[in-house]
């Protein structure tokens, strides 16, 4: 399937110039070319919250999810890569309990072809699942918790849209009175009232578990560094959420186009899954599940730019541009789609990557899905890319094995996906439906019966 993206995205544009301007719908960016990423990949000078700040209305009551992973970066950075990374073996199990529970529920057991909506039920998937990672099971199933989170991420993402429409000197006057800034306030205050009491009931609780409440609270400490917990946790979801529940629609989208590459996967799941169950060694090795889920994200990635940073001092690249002190810049996505670098640039071939990984090429050793380079840059580059991409990646494949061993997925007969443009985003169709049945499974794990029930 081709996906056509702004033409600024294209290579042709991006190679033929060095920098160039856009006008966005918050403020002037300036775009580089893919090959100064390596120039500000350190992040000297430059803000990445301050930009996140202005691009999602960090500033405004209601939206302080939104804003944490900027004013709070670093410690979600060290929550994330010295606590929930090293936790991910001990939860692996756990990920595929509720990945069952939640397709159970949202698509159940049927050996008849039903009609779902793909998008809304990836969403609903990621949240609860992301929930048990964060916070366990007895919150997983809280249905309150879990609307909350829900409701916070499509709301307050719709916020912003709706205000970026408006003068930005009229904000501080609109958020007042907008329904939708109204609601995003409302739904912090709803976290706080179900989160006070655990948050309250943790620092007294000392039976050897954690979870990110103990994690946030450790770091901060460490850090000397004040945080509201509730929003972290809301900021948590909002991180989680949105992103990969657009990868994996697309993904699903993607596969359902190519049904030769779901049977291919089939196979690999057996024999992987199959003889070592649900651990680290196991995802790791499920090489062509990592390359579709690269090369889908090459193709859509969630943003068509990455590296988005507030310019705090005057930076000259090595061909002598400026980029001056109070202007916004970013990086083209665009070598993604450079024909230089991937032969055929346009077509989704689901083995690119494991074709590329047993080659001789320098830049094989990037071809999991969570490792990033130059060439891809789906999580990002640099000091900041994604710090949480591990945990992205084994959750997508705990939860693609679920989806692809126990249904069979088509999409509507004359289906075209509508790519929804909006800034730098492209988003997958989230109105999209898609097909689906109950199958039997080839292998058995009674181990993880959660997976057969």
């Amino acid at each position: 399937m081709t996906v056509q993206l702004h033409p600024w995205h294209q290579p042709d544009r991006a190679q033929n110039e060095h920098a160039f301007r856009v006008q966005t719908d918050h403020s002037e960016v300036i775009i580089l070319a893919p090959k100064y990423a390596t120039e500000i990949r350190d992040g000297k000078g430059l803000s990445a919250g301050s930009y996140t700040e202005i691009e999602l209305m960090g500033n405004l009551p209601g939206m302080e999810a939104f804003s944490f992973a900027g004013t709070h970066r670093e410690l979600m950075h060290d929550v994330i890569t010295r606590h929930l990374n090293r936790a991910l073996p001990s939860m692996l199990s756990g990920i595929a309990e509720e990945a069952s529970e939640c397709l159970n529920s949202l698509w159940g057991k049927s050996s008849e072809w039903k009609t779902i909506p793909l998008y809304e039920s990836m969403l609903s998937t990621i949240s609860q699942v992301s929930i048990r990672v964060f916070l366990g099971p007895e919150m997983s199933r809280n249905k309150r918790w879990v609307q909350v989170n829900l409701q916070y991420t499509v709301v307050g993402l719709g916020a912003v849209s709706a205000l970026r429409r408006w003068p930005r000197f009229l904000l501080p006057i609109i958020h007042h009175f907008h329904p939708q800034m109204r609601a995003t306030r409302a739904l912090i205050k709803e976290a706080k009232e179900i989160l006070r009491p655990v948050v309250e009931s943790r620092k007294s609780k000392r039976d050897g578990s954690s979870n990110s409440l103990d994690w946030f609270q450790e770091v901060a400490a460490q850090r000397g560094e004040r945080y509201n917990p509730e929003v972290a946790q809301l900021t948590f979801s909002v991180a989680a959420m949105h992103s990969t529940s657009d990868h994996l629609t697309q993904v699903l989208f993607d596969l359902a186009r190519h049904q030769d590459a779901v049977h291919a996967l089939r196979r690999e799941m057996v024999k992987v899954i199959g003889d070592e169950g649900w651990t680290i060694t196991a995802l790791n090795n499920l090489k062509l599940m990592d390359s579709v889920l690269k090369e889908s994200q090459r193709l859509k990635p969630v943003n068509q730019v990455f590296n988005k940073r507030a310019v705090l001092k005057d930076i000259y690249l090595s061909n002598g541009v400026c980029l001056p002190k109070g202007s916004f810049v970013a990086v083209s996505c665009s070598r993604m789609r450079d024909p230089a670098v991937y032969p055929d640039p346009d077509e989704f071939k689901p083995d690119r990557f494991v074709k590329l990984a047993s080659s001789d090429s320098e830049t094989a050793r990037y071809s999991g899905f969570s490792a990033v380079s130059i060439d891809h840059t789906g999580f990002g580059f640099g000091k900041h890319a994604c710090p949480g991409r591990i945990y992205v990646t084994l959750e997508l494949k705990i939860i693609l094995c679920h989806i692809l061993l126990l249904y069979d997925i088509k999409v509507p007969e004359g289906f075209v996906p509508n790519l929804m443009i909006h800034g730098f985003d492209s988003l997958t169709d989230l109105t999209a439906s898609m097909h689906i049945k109950r199958r039997e499974p080839e292998i058995h794990l009674p181990e993880y019966q959660p997976l057969l029930t």
